[in-house]
C-alpha cells in the first residue's frame, strides 16, 4: 500500500482527500481479509457435511451471496 505524506503545502482539501484514501484502503484491506476467512470457514463447513445434497445447497447459497 503506498504511503500517502501530507507535506505543509498542500491545501486542507488535499490533506484530507489523502487520509480519506488510506482509511478506504484500510477498510478494503480488512473486508478483503474478512472474505478470505469467510471462504475457508464455508469450505472447512462444506467438508464437515456428510449429506451430499446439505453441502451443494450450502455452497450454491455461498455463490449466490457472492454474486
Amino acid at each position: 500500500m503506498q504511503s500517502n505524506i501530507i507535506y505543509n503545502n498542500d491545501s486542507e482539501n488535499q490533506a484530507t482527500q489523502k487520509r480519506s484514501l488510506e482509511e478506504l484502503n484500510m477498510w478494503i484491506s480488512h473486508i478483503n481479509y474478512i472474505s478470505e476467512e469467510c471462504d475457508y470457514i464455508v469450505k472447512i463447513a462444506s467438508n464437515k457435511l456428510k449429506k451430499k445434497e446439505l453441502r451443494d445447497n450450502l455452497l450454491l447459497v455461498i455463490k449466490k451471496k457472492i454474486v
